[in-house]
């Protein structure tokens, strides 16, 4: 920038995701962050305890000030927020439709960082999609917001290669640092009018979805590499899952660890020795499983109060 004034800012996140970004635009001398908005603190855990959203935590750690308003519609916090004299706002991981009013506040709106390589998997979880579809790359952008989802036209782009192996916290991990070294230099050059912004091709448009518990059943008829990249995708959360009737009884078990065996052909769901489930093609051996409301245990470990489980099907 030609000016030595730091460009005033709002960061708006919520998600572990937005930690590292946050920490970025801080420790860059080009920026003042004036406000730090995120989503109100919330009960987590069995205990229900409290919680503050990860931006929150980082934001005190940082020394900046939070903003955690109950509702976007509150006109008494959108005429605070609108005195704030912004030259621009960047939002990551808020997890909450901004209405178009707030995010024209800034002088130069709202820019947004969305871990996919827009068009492509627009929505809530573009990270998953990424891994469930096994593609060699995925990426970050950088646009700026307007009134429909992942919508606005671009800033910038960065790909980030895929290795087929990492696991859904694993690659956000990566893709969140990435974002961090892209995000000063692009805000800045952006708030001195020397970007260029460039149109989506809203024809190659795809978007994703919002992930349920239910997504994480298994459905035993897709392949053993589809099912192997599920796993990779859904953690933490939902996880795998699975149901074994036996005794009249439901089981349900979440498999932990697991390993492709492309050898295995037989009905989708039958269970072999040492814990192998055939697949619609291949099968997976399971290493590790946590029967619900049990600890987490080896196959060898379940395999042994569970013998009759070989020869079933799971479903």
């Amino acid at each position: 920038m030609t000016s030595d004034r730091k460009i005033r800012l709002a960061f708006w996140g919520t998600a572990p995701f937005a930690v590292p970004l946050l920490r970025s635009l801080a420790l860059d001398a080009s920026f003042d962050i004036v406000a730090v908005v995120t989503r109100p603190d919330e009960p987590v855990g069995r205990e229900q305890t409290l919680t503050p959203p990860a931006v929150k935590s980082a934001a005190i750690e940082l020394g900046l000030r939070v903003q955690q308003p109950e509702s976007l519609k509150d006109e008494t916090w959108a005429q605070s927020y609108a005195k704030l004299k912004l030259d621009v706002a960047v939002v990551v991981a808020y997890g909450k439709l901004i209405p178009q009013a707030i995010l024209d506040v800034p002088k130069h709106q709202t820019l947004n960082v969305h871990p996919s390589l827009l068009p492509k998997y627009r929505g809530p979880s573009p990270i998953q999609a990424a891994i469930t579809n096994g593609d060699p790359e995925t990426g970050i952008t950088i646009m700026l917001l307007d009134a429909e989802m992942d919508h606005g036209p671009l800033l910038a782009q960065k790909i980030v290669k895929m290795t087929g192996t990492e696991t859904a916290p694993e690659l956000e991990a990566r893709l969140a640092d990435v974002a961090a070294l892209m995000l000063p230099e692009t805000v800045a050059k952006y708030v001195a009018g020397e970007t260029v912004l460039t149109d989506q091709n809203h024809s190659l448009a795809t978007f994703t979805k919002i992930i349920s518990r239910e997504d994480g059943r298994v459905l035993w008829s897709k392949t053993a590499v589809e099912i192997e990249r599920l796993h990779r995708a859904y953690q933490p959360w939902p996880g795998l899952w699975t149901e074994w009737e036996h005794g009249g009884k439901t089981m349900r078990i979440k498999p932990l660890e697991i390993s492709v065996e492309p050898n295995i052909s037989d009905s989708p769901g039958k269970v072999f020795a040492n814990l192998v489930i055939a697949c619609g093609s291949g099968g997976l051996k399971i290493l590790r499983i946590q029967p619900e409301g049990k600890k987490e245990m080896s196959a060898e470990e379940f395999l042994r109060g569970h013998r009759d489980v070989i020869g079933s099907i799971v479903s």
